[in-house]
């Protein structure tokens, strides 16, 4: 794991993927630290390059009310992850 120009990047031989500050620091508030913390789920929303190696992760959707949570199991039930990633489909134009 790198941190450059604002994002932190993930990379091997094949692939890099780059995770802006906003998700990197949703995706540390939903990590399971304790025996009692449940399984914590969203979407992904960003986009990648034509060469298929290269992608962004510009925003991420949290746990929602309808959602189901335990302790080894995510069902994700919440109407709003689909609409939030329409949203963004929506206004970048197909690119997100």
């Amino acid at each position: 794991m790198l941190v450059a120009e604002d994002n932190v990047i993930f990379k091997n031989a094949l692939i890099t993927i780059n995770v802006s500050p906003a998700v990197y620091k949703c995706w540390l508030q939903h990590r399971q630290m304790n025996k009692s913390d449940t399984e914590q789920f969203g979407v992904l929303i960003g986009s990648r390059l034509p060469d298929g190696g290269t992608f962004w992760i510009d925003k991420c959707t949290t746990p929602k009310a309808k959602d189901k949570s335990k302790r080894a199991s995510f069902l994700m039930q919440d109407p709003f992850h689909q609409k939030m990633i329409d949203k963004e489909f929506r206004k970048s134009s197909g690119e997100m």
